[in-house]
């Protein structure tokens, strides 16, 4: 009877044993379970950091710095003779791209500050690094404006190309006939234009311009000349005057 007890409790003891061998196997296997799982959330931050390093680099590269208006009204001044106001501007691009159909706003105020008179004028083209002058009539006015500020519009993207391969027109002749101012403009360019503008800018005794005309001139050939007259009726005309002459 001893024995059989001896022998009952020798294999509950062994059943004990392979039950708590299970037990520690498996909880070997959750844990090994656990370690692989988190491994991947480590590695899961990698790409996030990388992502916010690449983003930081690109925000750099594609930042650019504005240095100045691409056109500026370099000078301006205006006149009433009568009832319509007279303007002249100098327009410069201070690019290294040619400007198509550049333009730039007129506007007149009075002495509180309400605007009494405006007006967008387009011009042809301004080539790179280049200086254009232009002078017109504006709109009619009821009073003197205090203030008139000439101010360039900003171009669009489509309107800024490449810079062509281009020599200014020379003024060969300008003469005061009375009524008209005639003369001959020279283009040294190998290629025809079809038109041409030419200003005229009015000089007080000090060498002041106090206001202008543009007319236009049709058929400038290559390595040829074009006759052009300008008729004078803004009132005023003097003796001393400066002609310039551009692509229109």
């Amino acid at each position: 009877m001893s024995n059989k007890t001896d022998l009952f409790i020798i294999k509950k003891e062994e059943e004990e044993m392979k039950k708590l061998f299970v037990l520690l196997l498996a909880l070997a296997l959750v844990f090994a379970f656990a370690a692989c799982g988190a491994a991947p959330a480590d590695d899961a931050t990698e790409p996030e950091e990388a992502a916010e390093e690449s983003t930081e680099e690109t925000t750099e590269d594609t930042t650019e710095e504005t240095s100045g208006e691409m056109l500026e009204v370099v000078n301006s001044g205006w006149s009433l003779p009568g009832d319509y106001l007279y303007y002249w501007v100098e327009l410069r691009n201070n690019s290294d791209k040619d400007v198509l159909f550049p333009s730039f706003d007129i506007n007149a105020r009075n002495a509180e500050g309400t605007l009494i008179g405006t007006q967008d004028q387009v011009l042809n083209i301004i080539h790179a690094g280049e200086t254009e002058y232009y002078a017109s009539q504006a709109f009619s006015l009821n009073e003197e404006p205090a203030t008139v500020e000439i101010v360039a519009k900003k171009p669009a993207d489509y309107n800024i190309v490449k810079p062509t391969d281009y020599t200014p027109f020379t003024v060969i002749s300008a003469t005061d006939s009375g009524d008209n101012l005639v003369g001959e403009i020279s283009n040294e360019n190998d290629e025809d234009f079809s038109m041409a503008a030419v200003v005229v800018l009015y000089k007080d005794a000090d060498s002041n311009y106090i206001g202008g005309e543009t007319t236009y001139t049709d058929g400038l050939p290559a390595h040829g000349t074009a006759p052009f007259s300008v008729y004078q009726y803004t009132g005023l005309e003097t003796d001393s005057f400066d002609v310039f002459a551009y692509p229109w």
